[in-house]
């Protein structure tokens, strides 16, 4: 084992023999001051923290409320499935105030957003003239509308010319709509107008399917899946009918 050799000593003073070590004295901590940069760090991050903490209360109360001050006008968002939720999320999001319009509310309703609309409801519709029966009854000078399906979009766009002053939207034509959404006026006006697009074929008996040849493999494919889930469903319910079900496969931990 190599020997450690010890500090060197030096002999201090000219009579007193006292030795005094050199090796370096350990400082002292320094003293801690209130405006150092670890405590006006820590100070920062509180006040983020309760900024975040109030704006967070303000955005969320009454359902994702507005802020008073905001003049924007509010957006009535038309539709339950999940175009519907999500755009009411991203309205809400941006303090938007924002309203579910129509019956269906299955999914919109669980958003913190949501907020439905004074008075009763309307179903969902493709019909302008009875869209715009229920907007006037709204007591809105202004709104801004956001239909999230086919039927919602056609009322939107059918929507009387001063109705539509008072209700704005950022839609296509109603034209337009009607071969966007229709799949054999779409199917015309590709073929029309040279656009790239997958084959159609009109239906109208089963002769039609038997004279083309993707159609029978599509359709034996289809049968195919669904003999397969009818029978693994039925096996399900065989055996839950049967007892208890079977413990848990090794290495799976019952999980």
């Amino acid at each position: 084992m190599k020997a450690v050799t010890p500090p060197p000593r030096v002999r201090c003073g000219a009579a007193g023999g006292v030795y005094k070590s050199l090796t370096p004295k350990r400082r002292p901590p320094a003293p801690r001051h209130e405006g150092g940069p670890v405590e006006i760090a820590h100070a920062l991050l509180k006040l983020i923290a309760v900024v975040v903490a109030t704006a967070s209360k303000e955005l969320s109360r009454g359902g994702g409320r507005a802020r008073s001050g905001n003049s924007d006008p509010p957006a009535l968002v038309f539709g339950d499935d999940i175009t519907g939720l999500a755009v009411l999320r991203a309205l809400g999001r941006r303090g938007v105030e924002v309203y579910g319009a129509g019956t269906q509310r299955k999914s919109v309703v669980h958003s913190r957003w949501y907020r439905p609309l004074p008075g009763e409801g309307i179903d969902e519709t493709s019909d302008g003239e009875r869209l715009a029966a229920y907007l006037r009854t709204l007591p809105f000078p202004k709104a801004v509308l956001f239909p999230c399906s086919d039927r919602w979009a056609l009322a939107v766009a059918s929507l009387p010319e001063d109705v539509a002053d008072t209700y704005a939207s950022t839609i296509a034509p109603l034209d337009v709509l009607r071969v966007l959404i229709d799949k054999g006026l779409f199917a015309r006006a590709v073929a029309e107008h040279d656009v790239p697009a997958p084959r159609a074929v009109r239906v109208a008996d089963a002769g039609d399917l038997d004279a083309v040849e993707d159609a029978r493999k599509l359709l034996k494919r289809v049968v195919e899946m669904l003999t397969r889930l009818i029978q693994s469903m039925a096996r399900r319910r065989a055996a839950s009918d049967s007892g208890p079900g079977p413990g848990p496969r090794p290495g799976t931990g019952g999980v």
